[in-house]
């Protein structure tokens, strides 16, 4: 995961981790709800959606996850 910056390699100014895992329930109320707008995207949804936002790692991440497209 390095980058060539000229002749000296350079690290990623950002690491992504990403957890994928099965909804049971949704609740009405959590503790993030004022910081973060919870959205179901179906995959093709995502992937638009994260080409307009530019955002290459995320579409890698729903590409190379379980979700049905």
């Amino acid at each position: 995961m390095q980058a060539k910056l000229g002749k000296k390699l350079a690290l990623p100014d950002t690491l992504y981790y990403f957890f994928e895992f099965r909804v049971e329930k949704e609740e009405s109320e959590w503790p993030e709800m004022n910081k973060r707008k919870r959205c179901w995207l179906t995959h093709r949804e995502a992937t638009e959606c994260f080409r307009k936002m530019n955002r290459p790692e995320l579409q890698e991440a729903i590409d190379r996850s379980s979700l049905v497209r």
